[in-house]
């Protein structure tokens, strides 16, 4: 997990910290793996999930109170995380990552890893 997400200043890292019998990340588990899909051909974004069940210091750590808790860890700031709260579709994940607009805020280059931390 170290590594993956804070190792590598050239990458944003969005983790999804779920539990494998919540039925909310049963749910979300298809939209997720579909936009980890539509960005493969991508170089600086990390596609990541943890079971937070099995993880729970890491889950502690970044303060998840329910699952599934999207964070975002940002190339620049990848202290804490930005706690994604919109919708849980592919189509709103794509705009909060605001990957059409790389100079603006240093996402969007390319590469995608889909990744069990």
């Amino acid at each position: 997990y170290q590594r993956r997400v804070h190792g590598d200043p050239t990458k944003d890292v969005l983790v999804k910290f779920y539990a494998p019998w919540c039925g909310h990340c049963k749910a979300m588990a298809p939209v997720y793996e579909e936009l980890a899909e539509s960005l493969s051909s991508r170089k600086d974004v990390v596609i990541a999930r943890v079971d937070a069940t099995k993880s729970k210091s890491l889950g502690a750590r970044y303060e998840v109170r329910g699952y599934p808790t999207l964070k975002l860890f940002r190339r620049d700031d990848k202290s804490g995380g930005l706690t994604y709260s919109g919708a849980r579709t592919k189509e709103a994940l794509l705009a909060y990552l605001d990957l059409d607009d790389e100079d603006e805020d240093g996402v969007g280059t390319d590469d995608v890893v889909r990744d069990e931390l």
